[in-house]
């Protein structure tokens, strides 16, 4: 498995897709405007590999948990459901 796995997700509330990526120090984003990403940036310093988040036994999801149009990371950690709001 991928150690560090990528996706695309709504995460900035514009309706263009983004690129997330999932590495050693966090989550990160590339920003998508119109034809090109910008970026990436370190969006979050939560749900790297460097804090034992391995996708073959934590997996990471993206999704809208709160209805407000943005894609937010749903980690499935050890003893509990993470969630980052974007």
């Amino acid at each position: 498995m991928d150690r560090h796995p990528r996706d695309l997700a709504y995460i900035d509330g514009d309706g263009i897709l983004d690129v997330v990526g999932f590495g050693n120090a966090g989550v990160h984003v590339a920003y998508g405007d119109d034809n090109v990403f910008v970026g990436p940036e370190l969006a979050s310093t939560s749900f790297g590999w460097a804090d034992g988040w391995d996708p073959a036994r934590y997996p990471r999801l993206l999704g809208d948990v709160n209805g407000d149009g943005r894609d937010d990371v749903v980690g499935f950690g050890h003893s509990a459901t993470y969630v980052e709001l974007s």
